[in-house]
């Protein structure tokens, strides 16, 4: 519902990214009734040939300046929904000396690696970004004012290293393990764990 409504109100497509763990799982929701949300008007709408004002919906400005005039104002509309959408979850982060940050059924994974940790007095935190784009950029580099060291942990080889790398302060170490999805091969626990206590 939430990627539904922001489709519509910034006019871009909105993705959900899902793995195929949501489709294996078996566990309790709490069902949401839909947001009131009042969305903007469709003044932009083509409207056939039923009268009124004629739309023309195109991405394709060949007039003099035009094309850039376009694509300034997309950057505008793509900061503004970085500056108003950005998304994620901290836990256990207030007086972390590591932060793990993962998305996707690896952040679920990556949360009882940190509890783990916690039961042995290691001081640990997760970052949990809920939207990769925009990512929260912000986010990232106010928590990486107080804390230095960061584990990235990704199934895959690697595509939001890069993200967190220039998100956070740049004294900032941040380390990565990754695995690339194979048939029923998921980290475990206490995989990850043992990836805290490496660097910690």
């Amino acid at each position: 519902m939430l990627a539904f409504d922001l489709s519509d109100l910034y006019r871009i497509p909105a993705m959900v990214l899902a793995d195929s763990v949501l489709g294996q799982m078996k566990e309790s929701i709490i069902p949401n009734p839909r947001p009131v949300v009042e969305l903007p008007a469709k003044d932009w709408a083509v409207r056939g040939t039923g009268g009124g004002q004629q739309n023309v919906v195109k991405s394709l400005y060949l007039g003099d300046g035009e094309m850039e005039k376009f694509h300034w104002k997309m950057h505008a509309r793509y900061q503004e929904l970085a500056d108003n959408e950005s998304r994620w979850e901290e836990y256990q982060t207030s007086d972390a000396e590591l932060i793990v940050t993962a998305f996707g059924c690896t952040s679920r994974i990556a949360r009882t690696a940190v509890e783990m940790a916690r039961a042995e007095g290691i001081k640990v935190g997760l970052m949990r970004p809920i939207t990769l784009f925009p990512f929260p950029k912000k986010a990232y580099a106010d928590l990486s004012t107080r804390c230095k060291k960061w584990l990235t942990i990704e199934l895959s080889t690697g595509q939001m290293v890069d993200d967190v790398r220039l998100s956070v302060a740049r004294d900032t170490d941040v380390d990565f393990y990754g695995r690339p999805p194979g048939a029923g091969s998921l980290p475990t626990p206490e995989e990850l764990f043992n990836q805290i206590k490496k660097i910690m």
